[in-house]
């Protein structure tokens, strides 16, 4: 081989190359010496057999490491049992404790409730005792002012005379008419009864007896 020349190169400088080495392939060996079935059949079992072999190894594993596991539930599972335990006494405690403060708020609740209802009624009372004090006093100037018309209206009717009274009686309602003539002395009312006509002294004769008869079966 040549290479150019100049400065720092030699001239007509020979390199040796080396001869490439023989390499054995695979398939000419195979070509070279056959191997028989029985031969590949036995690897082939043991390339099965060594990838079987991790897998038997972890299951052996995971077996070995079960009962440590089931110990370790069963410790955990009763120290969860008597936590449970305490937790529903707690449990119970609080919800009767606030089961009875619940109750009592509720009768206390009532309770006032019960008595604003008293003083709602005590002032209802109240106030009805007041117009029944009222009503009475009223009611009993009314009756005081009827007994004195009804005492002044017979003097009036005693000093007229019997046709001018009857005339009166004739016009007012029967059972004033009635309760007038009771009051008046036999004598006017038996005068001015026979200047009534015959109908109106009949009606006020009616009432008379009849409030008579009423009188005896009171007594």
């Amino acid at each position: 081989m040549a290479f150019p020349i100049g400065r720092g190169y030699v001239k007509n400088a020979s390199v040796p190359i080396p001869a490439p080495n023989k390499i054995a392939s695979s398939i000419e060996n195979v070509e070279q010496s056959p191997v028989s079935t029985e031969v590949l059949e036995q690897k082939i079992e043991t390339v099965s057999h060594q990838s079987v072999q991790p897998k038997e190894s972890t299951e052996t594993k995971v077996d070995t490491k079960a009962p440590i596991v089931s110990l370790i539930q069963e410790k955990s599972g009763g120290r969860s049992e008597e936590i449970s335990g305490v937790s529903k006494e707690e449990i119970e405690r609080f919800c009767s404790n606030i089961g009875s403060q619940a109750a009592d708020a509720r009768f206390q609740l009532q309770r006032q409730q019960l008595q604003e209802l008293r003083d709602q009624i005590s002032e209802r009372v109240k106030i009805l005792e007041e117009k029944q004090n009222e009503y009475q006093v009223w009611l009993n100037k009314r009756n005081e002012f009827l007994s004195m018309a009804e005492s002044s209206l017979v003097e009036i009717i005693t000093k007229m005379r019997p046709d001018a009274a009857a005339a009166q009686l004739a016009l007012m309602n029967d059972l004033v008419a009635a309760s007038l003539v009771l009051k008046l002395s036999p004598k006017v009312s038996s005068a001015i009864m026979n200047e009534l006509p015959p109908e109106k002294s009949a009606e006020l004769t009616q009432i008379l007896v009849s409030a008579q008869q009423v009188s005896t079966k009171k007594k």
